[in-house]
């Protein structure tokens, strides 16, 4: 998962660019989700405004669609046995 470092002299430290979230080839659909959701939070709070849209439904499959908007929208498929780990 992504972290955050605040430096001291007020800057986002080590804060990766948002194209790196969840390019990891390991990362599961609901691991990138929860990446990008911390990302944009994260963002939102250096900025000192933002507004955050989640929205999920059951779709195909048993399969979760998880949609974020926060001025770009990102679309994540989560299947069901993900969330029964």
């Amino acid at each position: 998962m992504m972290k955050v470092v605040m430096g001291d002299d007020g800057t986002m430290g080590n804060y990766k660019p948002e194209n790196s979230l969840g390019s990891e080839p390991s990362a599961s659909p609901l691991e990138s989700a929860l990446a990008r959701l911390m990302a944009e939070i994260h963002k939102g709070l250096w900025h000192g405004h933002f507004k955050l849209g989640i929205t999920c439904e059951v779709v195909n499959a048993g399969r979760r669609s998880l949609v974020v908007e926060s001025g770009r929208t990102y679309r994540f498929l989560i299947a069901e046995a993900e969330l029964q780990k």
